[in-house]
């Protein structure tokens, strides 16, 4: 039984680790992977019943296959079972794959423990049912248990493929064969910001300027877009020039419009700062910015600033950041006592008065003493959204300053965008082609607008779309499509897709159906360089090995 690979979930979810092969006798059609859960009582917690979490792709018996881990069950009839589910990680299934597999735990030492083998008859995965599951343990019995050891275990997946053919192979290559990176459209967005190149418009703060882009301000900020519109058409060098703010407090304003988040490093640790910027969100429309800000200023709040606090949450629509304060006062009467004593409710009652009369209705409260002890998070700053500006700012086609002209279609764009260089390719392209996918019927046509994709991003040296590219088209492989796939991922540089395409033909029965399909006559014309890749894969096949 070959080894296929580990997948290690950690408290902060799944980190892709794929371990190589290191048994020494290996078998095609059989393998087994290790699913490690670090910090399972945080899983649980996170992770809502019918919610799962997916271990990282691996391959056994020329297939890639995947882990789905339910911590509280996959539907609400088994909410107290841990479910698991194998899943046939791939698209357009010629034909039904026969599996028998089964989960089970390992101990630290990685012996195997009988008695919690879940053992399956012969399974039939296809594109109907590419997934198979079952409630693996209940959640008491494995707390009370002692293989839960450190809040960790280890999941053992045996999978054995059967097919008409059994042959044994070695060289099996085991690792995910493209492994796409975190976006990083905001390091590329914020490189564009520093070196202000195709800046269109000038801010002047007090002595300072700051150079910025008139398309990203305005899909950013309905105020800025306001602001910006009302200017001069045409203008190149537009300056604004802002006289009731600091410097500091717009540089982390603007700094927020291209990175979406306020670095620790630059923000000093001084409430005072927070409340500018608090103040500034509210005025250019930063709703995600000012909630980052109410968050913080939750920790400043004390005796000396509840009353400052008080008011500026009242004044600028700080729901949550107020509700905290109010929780402060009435949480023990020394706060209030202190505020008062400080002039804490003079100011409140000449700046904001009829805040005073929800701090009277807050003491007066029945429920006041139940909510003493509760630790309540007064502020929850959303997931950042900064993808769907860009998304509107594209399809809107508003302040676009360059035309494409392809198959007599126009499309229109942003230079300072494109000159972000791999900025774009996290706009949700892979999702709305997924939603396509669901839609259409039509595989083939699918799987071909992958490829010219990918093409595209080899052209323009996008290479986080070309390997989004890349791990999209492994789904694909199969005997009809293989040839085709392995031409492009030679053509443009693939060797993770060009490394799955040889896995594949790297089983005797594969390579027999690509072979009286023309599919090896077809690559030794158009790029025979392959063939040697081929034949050294093919070469580690024991010699009783035949086609």
């Amino acid at each position: 039984m070959s080894f296929a690979g580990v997948s290690f979930i950690g408290s902060g979810g799944l980190s892709g680790r794929s371990t190589p092969a290191t048994a020494a006798s290996l078998v095609t059609d059989s393998g087994y992977h290790l699913l490690v859960i670090d910090g399972y009582s945080r899983t649980r917690e996170t992770t809502p019943n019918g919610d799962c979490i997916k271990s990282s792709p691996f391959r056994v018996g020329g297939h890639s296959w995947c882990i789905q881990y339910y911590p509280n069950g996959r539907v609400s009839e088994v909410a107290d079972c841990i479910h698991l589910a194998l899943v046939l990680d791939e698209h357009n299934i010629e034909e039904a794959v026969k599996v028998q597999f089964d989960f089970s735990l390992v101990d630290k030492a990685e012996k195997q423990l009988p008695s919690n083998i879940h053992e399956t008859e012969v399974i039939n995965f296809s594109n109907e049912t590419p997934c198979y599951g079952c409630a693996f343990m209940n959640r008491n019995e494995l707390e009370k248990s002692e293989l839960l050891k450190d809040d960790s275990l280890t999941i053992k997946c045996d999978i054995m493929v059967i097919k008409d053919v059994d042959i044994d192979r070695t060289g099996a290559n085991t690792a995910p064969f493209v492994v796409v990176p975190a976006s990083d459209m905001i390091q590329h967005l914020s490189s564009l910001l520093q070196s202000t190149e195709g800046s269109d418009v000038t801010f002047e703060i007090g002595r300072e300027i700051f150079a910025a882009h008139r398309c990203v301000l305005a899909c950013r900020s309905t105020v800025f877009k306001g602001l910006l519109g009302s200017m001069n058409e045409g203008t190149t060098a537009g300056v604004v020039r802002i006289d009731d703010m600091e410097a500091r407090v717009f540089k982390l304003l603007l700094g927020f419009i291209y990175r979406d988040s306020v670095p620790e490093k630059e923000a000093e640790d001084d409430d005072v700062m927070w409340q500018h910027l608090l103040v500034a969100a509210d005025r250019y429309d930063l709703l995600r910015l000012r909630l980052i800000c109410e968050q913080k200023l939750c920790t400043y709040i004390n005796t000396t600033t509840a009353a400052t606090i008080l008011a500026l949450a009242e004044r600028h629509h700080g729901r949550g950041l107020k509700d905290a304060c109010l929780d402060f006062l009435t949480r023990a009467h020394a706060n209030l006592q202190e505020v008062t004593v400080l002039g804490g409710l003079d100011h409140l009652a000449s700046t904001c008065p009829l805040v005073l009369k929800e701090l009277i209705v807050k003491l007066v409260s029945p429920n006041k003493k139940a909510r003493i002890d509760v630790n309540t998070a007064f502020v929850t700053v959303p997931a950042s959204d900064m993808h769907q500006h860009f998304t509107h700012l594209l399809q809107s086609g508003e302040d676009t300053d360059v035309v494409f002209e392809v198959s007599g279609e126009k499309l229109h764009a942003h230079r300072c965008i494109l000159a972000a260089s791999d900025s774009m390719p996290d706009i949700n392209e892979e999702e709305d082609m997924e939603e396509d996918e669901e839609k259409d019927d039509d595989v083939d046509d699918i799987e071909v607008t992958w490829q010219h994709l990918l093409v595209a991003a080899d052209r323009y040296d996008l290479q986080r779309l070309r390997l989004m590219c890349e791990n999209k088209l492994c789904g694909y492989i199969n005997t009809t499509k293989v040839a085709s796939i392995l031409e492009l991922a030679e053509q443009h540089h693939c060797r993770g897709l060009k490394e799955a395409c040889l896995d594949f033909l790297n089983f005797p029965p594969n390579l027999q159906q690509v072979m009286a399909a023309g599919g090896l006559s077809h690559l030794s014309s158009s790029c025979p360089s392959v063939l040697i890749d081929l034949i050294a894969k093919l070469a580690y096949l024991k010699p009783s090995d035949e086609l």
